[in-house]
């Protein structure tokens, strides 16, 4: 049964149950449980934070009328960071000011929500370390943006980078460096950094086209594998014609390769499987979009579909029809994928669903997921 709007008693209690026995010498064994994490429509642009179980039990982890609370990570022991442009005080129109959108972390246990950021500049994409000490997030600026972490013991914050734009960036599997996508006004990299020595190593850079004045590709998505052996990333070529390609980069050898089919659109974000030999993206196939001067909007051929790809590049298209299927996830166990789908390529409001790996047996979780929505199961 799906439940749009209902409430679950006991959220996160296996997850409290586990923080709060970390003293107690006993070891209990408890039942599988886990929740897909998303972004939910509420009303007009109003977006809140929801988990919904496989029955489609519902659960609100962040519940207002007015702000968006968006880009959510969940830490290892539960805690939830999200962006949000919530304030302080009521919105009038003699106050009302640029929407300004800060970084925040709530514990759903003692629903204790700390906000990390004030400052005038936008923070967004909250992304917590494998270990959940510390959190990654991106500053924009005016001219800037800046890679930053946030230790959540000593409450400080440190600049690991700055750039034009920082498109992307993933934590490594210790919780020591992270992997990211920038570009300046001459050229585009993927880099690693060490979070505490600030050595930034630059992998993969490209250069200025004099001729056409612009870049010659950008590097975009990028995802750290579990086993730390590889980086996956996005090549982003700006030659008519070319296709936006997945490859994977191997750290020990400092070789890269073509993962994807060169006819595809490779779209962020990219899933590992847990044992890091098997990855899920999703790419625009047969793509194409004309304005249509009778409706006087733009009209989008094709669809998005979700593929299951091994290191070698053997892929399978999972899903099939010109219609949006995004943001594939893996399940705990890795016998599922959640994903976000929708009947046409601009739909404004997502559906939650469920299959397994070899496609079978589709779920709707939820119907009233924002666009944007990023999802996360655990």
């Amino acid at each position: 049964m799906i439940v749009s709007n209902g409430e679950k008693k006991l959220p996160q209690w296996i997850r409290g149950f586990i923080r709060n026995s970390l003293l107690s010498s006993c070891i209990i064994a408890l039942p599988v449980h886990a929740d897909i994490y998303f972004s939910t429509k509420v009303g007009g642009p109003i977006v809140n934070i929801h988990s919904v179980n496989e029955q489609g039990d519902i659960t609100k982890i962040t519940d207002n009328r007015r702000w968006r609370d968006v880009e959510h990570s969940v830490s290892v022991d539960g805690l939830i960071s999200f962006s949000s442009n919530r304030r302080d005080v009521k919105v009038t129109l003699k106050n009302r000011a640029p929407e300004n959108f800060n970084i925040y972390i709530l514990d759903p246990l003692n629903n204790k929500l700390e906000q990390v950021t004030k400052q005038a500049a936008q923070e967004l994409q909250p992304q917590f370390s494998p270990s959940g000490k510390q959190l990654a997030f991106i500053r924009s600026e005016k001219d800037k943006q800046s890679l930053i972490i946030y230790d959540l013991k000593s409450k400080k914050e440190k600049v690991l980078s700055t750039s034009k734009v920082i498109f992307d960036f993933y934590w490594s599997p210790n919780s020591q460096q992270l992997a990211f996508t920038s570009q300046t006004k001459k050229s585009a990299a993927m880099s690693v950094i060490n979070i505490e020595n600030l050595n930034n190593e630059i992998i993969l850079t490209t250069g200025f086209n004099e001729k056409s004045k612009r870049l010659k590709n950008l590097f975009l998505g990028v995802s750290w594998s579990p086993d730390g052996n590889n980086i996956a990333y996005i090549h982003h070529p700006f030659t008519e014609g070319i296709s936006r390609t997945l490859h994977i980069y191997n750290i020990k050898n400092k070789n890269e390769h073509l993962i994807s089919q060169p006819e595809i659109q490779v779209q962020s974000p990219i899933t590992w499987s847990n044992n890091s030999k098997t990855l899920l993206y999703a790419a625009l196939v047969d793509y194409k979009y004309y304005f249509d001067e009778s409706i006087h909007k733009k009209v989008y051929l094709g669809g998005m579909h979700i593929f299951h790809s091994d290191l070698a590049g053997n892929s399978k298209q999972l899903t099939r029809g010109d219609h949006l299927f995004k943001h594939p996830i893996y399940s705990p166990k890795q016998d599922k994928i959640a994903y976000l789908y929708a009947n046409k390529l601009d739909s404004k409001t997502l559906s939650l669903k469920t299959i397994n790996i070899d496609g079978s047996n589709e779920k709707t979780l939820s119907n009233k997921v924002f666009q944007r929505a990023n999802l996360h199961w655990q």
